[in-house]
């Protein structure tokens, strides 16, 4: 596991780094952030995206707040923490940040390749259903829960540790007693699965959820979906009511709708490129299709995404001293230092 210091070692958006696994403190991010900016007119000592703009996930983050308050933004829905609040934020979703200096806490982020490398089926399993952001609330209190805080410190102190022959191995075994502590917590104190489905039906959802997202450009069509499933159409609507409290028709919709946020949000792919891109023969009818649904273009929903400003609805959440109108540099343009000293080895409390 690499462990430097420099630019080449910060966070990405994209990838944590080649190992795959990195932890880091949220005050040592916006520190970064803070220090690799110039003077208020945005100048920057290097490349950088906004951080209240939209950046795309390829790896799973948990986020565990120790102080402050504030809200953080998860597939463009605002979330208030607090400390003791646990964000959880799947790979493929689109996150957005508010900087609050007096927020701390601890950020985790593990990619896919690092999961296979060293997870087994059981272990993806835990994965599936922790990070499954259809059936849970990406967000949970873990107030009254040190296990959480304590595994967290002791995966810190591993990778902040010198390198082993066995190191690999042990971060697994943390990482593991992290996703369990989490996936605990969540079923315990509410933020389990929105509604109470049978594991038959649980399973023909899940497998639903996964042609959708496999084939959501070919097919909006809820009947289409149920004969390839070997299901009848009122029996896949039943599941999905049950399972996501909306019928399959919607769910298909919505994940449509989903996507061309998150497109229009991480990119510059013209409108008329993204309709046929989701499947749509003509621009105009993806046009009133996202119009009808989300109450304004995809071009006027970009353009509030464009101007870097939080809804205000964010700002009223949000207390402390909130910087805004920045830009990462190179902590978003390949992510946050792995821990490596007392100041980003601060200890969860």
């Amino acid at each position: 596991m690499s462990r430097g210091s420099g630019d080449e070692d910060a966070y990405d958006h994209r990838y944590p780094d080649d190992d795959g696994l990195r932890i880091t403190t949220l005050e040592a991010l916006f520190e970064f952030h803070a220090s690799s900016h110039g003077p208020d007119d945005g100048a920057t000592t290097g490349p950088c995206i906004d951080i209240e703009r939209p950046h795309r996930l390829a790896f799973f983050t948990l986020i565990l707040v120790a102080d402050g308050v504030g809200v953080h933004e998860i597939d463009f829905e605002p979330h208030e923490y607090r400390p003791g609040s646990l964000l959880i934020t799947s790979m493929t979703q689109v996150q957005r940040f508010v900087i609050n200096d007096d927020t701390r806490g601890h950020l985790i982020q593990f990619t896919e390749p690092f999961l296979l490398r060293n997870l087994g089926r059981l272990d993806a399993n835990l994965i599936d259903v922790l990070y499954n952001y259809e059936l849970r609330s990406p967000i949970a209190d873990a107030t009254a829960d040190n296990h959480l805080a304590g595994a967290i410190n002791e995966l810190a102190d591993e990778l902040a540790g010198p390198d082993r022959a066995d190191r690999e191995e042990m971060l697994h075994l943390l990482l593991k007693r992290v996703i369990l502590a989490a996936g605990r917590l969540v079923d315990r104190i509410g933020a389990a699965p929105r509604a109470d489905t049978n594991l038959g039906w649980s399973a023909l959802f899940f497998e639903f959820r996964q042609l959708v997202e496999e084939g959501y450009w070919r097919s909006r069509s809820a009947q289409s979906y149920a004969l390839r499933l070997g299901v009848s159409y009122k029996h896949l609507n039943g599941v999905c009511k049950a399972t996501v409290g909306r019928s399959a028709k919607t769910y298909i919709d919505d994940a449509v709708i989903l996507e061309a946020k998150r497109r229009l949000a991480i990119d510059d792919t013209p409108v008329s490129r993204l309709a046929s891109d989701l499947g749509f023969d003509e621009p105009g009818n993806f046009t009133k299709f996202f119009t009808k649904r989300v109450g304004s273009t995809p071009t006027q929903f970009r353009e509030t995404l464009v101007s870097g400003v939080p809804d205000q609805a964010l700002r009223g959440v949000t207390t402390g001293s909130i910087r805004h109108k920045r830009h990462y540099a190179a902590f978003a343009k390949a992510g946050p230092r792995p821990i490596s000293g007392t100041r980003v080895h601060a200890r969860v409390r």
